[in-house]
């Protein structure tokens, strides 16, 4: 069986004219149990077989992000707005499994205690990862016809070396409204 738990909260403010702030925060929450149960497949007295195992696992994401913008009205015709942000991801995760080796020593008795050899085979791992990305953007409209947007973007993660961990993603772009 597993249980999972999602939640998030968002919060919008004008900090002053044409200056706004969101921020949210949101988790995910997933932890899972599994029990296997094999029957004996024999009589004791020809062998031991069957099998009982307990495997428990955890999975986390917690997530956070903040943007700051700003419009600017340059003049009736020109408009600017320029928007930073910051976003950032932690996952965790946590597993751990035991089980019987070579069989049970009481028929389909499924208990730890019953495995035939000790200690029980057994296994786990666990994991943090975090991933984090600072991002920009400058947009101009001239009269809402014609358009031009600069980007940047730096993304960093703790799953490569700190030594080139990190990414940077520019761009440069343009419109305009042949309609108009």
């Amino acid at each position: 069986y597993s249980n999972r738990l999602i939640s998030s909260i968002t919060d919008n403010w004008e900090i002053a004219k044409n200056l706004k702030l969101r921020a949210r925060v949101s988790t995910d929450y997933t932890g899972a149990n599994a029990v296997t149960q094999n029957a004996t497949e024999k009589p004791i007295v020809y062998g031991y077989s069957g099998y009982f195992g307990v495997d428990n696992s955890s999975y986390t994401v917690l997530y956070g992000d903040a943007l700051l913008s700003y419009l600017y009205n340059v003049n009736p015709d020109v408009n600017i707005t320029a928007m930073v942000g910051y976003t950032a991801q932690r996952d965790k995760s946590y597993n751990t499994s035991v089980g019987t080796r070579d069989g049970l020593t009481d028929e389909n008795h499924f208990d730890l205690s019953a495995s035939y050899l000790t200690p029980y085979s057994s296994g786990g791992g666990q994991f943090t990862y975090v991933t984090d990305a600072i991002v920009g953007t400058v947009n101009a409209d001239y009269k809402n016809f014609l358009f031009v947007e600069g980007t940047i973007r730096r993304d960093r993660t703790s799953k490569l070396f700190n030594t080139n961990n990190t990414f940077v993603y520019p761009s440069v772009n343009s419109g305009f409204i042949i309609s108009d």
